[in-house]
């Protein structure tokens, strides 16, 4: 576990998402503080990208941690507080990555998400990163540049926590279940850009249920294209 911090200060990290570019594994990195002032004990306090070297044999080795613009941020409300960490793809030269801001005082949304891109050559370097400002359609230089009304965030790309994006056949496709664990529909999100716009289908219900005596909830749906999908399923997306 080279990347946590003292036993003394509980610090952890959650690996959230990771993508290949240079030759290196990059792993976004959700850096977990104990917090007793939240319901569930912990917070979060930013994101930072694990390397790592990978041998011809696919042998990974730990290189140490590289900041992101998100890093010692703690996690809130509005594009100062994003917590660059849901996914990324590397496409066209760039890493595109995606983030989330915590729930606003908009009660019909639970989280909003954003995406920022850098050159794949420098994504450790956090000045090199640049962010769509939706209601611009336009790349900025700092996320100071994007919109200051934290109850509508009209720069978000989505009004919902992502997670999972990947490219197939020269589309985005970004999966989310807007209520996590509290609702039950899945969607699908497409477009040619990986900034959008979007079109949106709903593709299944997950909703909670029991196995036995466990009760459970589902969460975070994934994209696997390197799945082979068969029979009915063939061709969905």
């Amino acid at each position: 576990d080279p990347a946590t911090h003292t036993a003394a200060n509980a610090e952890r990290y959650w690996p959230q998402s990771m993508f290949y570019a240079n030759g290196h594994l990059y792993v976004l990195a959700q850096h977990v503080i104990n917090d007793a002032t939240q319901s569930l004990g912990f917070g979060f306090l930013g994101v930072d990208i694990a390397t790592y070297s990978v041998a011809s044999n696919g042998t990974l080795t730990f290189t140490g941690l590289k900041p992101t613009p998100s890093s010692n941020t703690r996690n809130g409300i509005g594009p100062a507080r994003i917590q660059w960490v849901d996914d990324a793809v590397v496409t066209g030269g760039y890493v595109y990555v995606y983030g989330t801001t915590e729930p606003p005082s908009n009660p019909s949304v639970l989280h909003y998400s954003y995406v920022a891109r850098v050159p794949a050559s420098l994504v450790t370097m956090p000045s090199a990163w640049r962010y769509y400002r939706k209601s611009a359609k336009q790349w900025v230089t700092s996320t100071n540049q994007l919109s200051t009304d934290l109850l509508n965030e009209p720069d978000a790309i989505l009004p919902t926590e992502i997670s999972s994006v990947r490219i197939i056949n020269g589309y985005t496709y970004i999966i989310h279940k807007p209520w996590n664990g509290l609702g039950s529909a899945v969607y699908i999100e497409k477009s040619r850009y990986p900034q959008g716009p979007f079109t949106e289908t709903k593709i299944f219900d997950s909703p909670a249920g029991t196995v036995g005596a466990t009760n459970y909830v589902t969460y975070a749906p994934m994209l696997h294209p390197e799945q082979t999908l068969g029979g009915a399923d063939t061709g969905k997306l």
